[in-house]
């Protein structure tokens, strides 16, 4: 069930989506994001979630696989602290889409177990030549209380500038 989207029409520090939208209510979200970009080249995008309607942001523990669309460079990256969605993005969005895919968070409302997380992504990294990558990424938000919030956002903590994303509430 679509729950919100938001669209990016100037420059935000992250996209983010309360307690008024991730509630008890489900216990899988299904994020879609698309072309969102950072006003710097060469970002990361990530996602961090909240118990306590973003007040305290948790670490994950995770890591990414990605792989060259454009040629044979591949390999991961280990021990981020956030959900990787996509790596060494582009900031210009003339032939860039920014980073586009989809996470989905399982066990959100669970206070027995910690979240699992699953997603996908793309962008053309930050450079010339049009290199585009593909990116997995696996995670784990440590935590045993429901979570209540998510946030999209810049690693390194430069402005969104274009993009959108839509949270689903998927029932189980």
């Amino acid at each position: 069930v679509k729950l919100a989207s938001t669209t990016i029409s100037s420059a935000v520090a992250q996209i983010a989506f309360d307690s008024s939208v991730i509630t008890s209510t489900y216990d899988t979200y299904h994020v879609i994001f698309s072309g969102i970009t950072s006003i710097n080249s060469n970002d990361d995008i990530g996602m961090r979630a909240s118990v306590d309607n973003g007040s305290n942001i948790i670490n994950s523990v995770g890591n990414m696989h990605y792989s060259a669309l454009t040629g044979s460079d591949n390999g991961r990256a280990y021990n981020r602290n956030w959900h990787v969605m996509g790596d060494d993005t582009e900031e210009d969005g003339t032939q860039e889409a920014g980073v586009t895919g989809m996470f989905t968070i399982f066990r959100a409302n669970s206070t027995s177990h910690y979240k699992q997380v699953i997603g996908w992504g793309m962008t053309e990294n930050s450079g010339t030549g049009g290199a585009y990558y593909g990116y997995r990424a696996y995670s784990v938000i440590p935590t045993s209380s429901a979570l209540n919030y998510i946030k999209i956002f810049s690693v390194e903590g430069n402005n969104l500038d274009s993009g959108k994303a839509t949270v689903f509430g998927v029932a189980t």
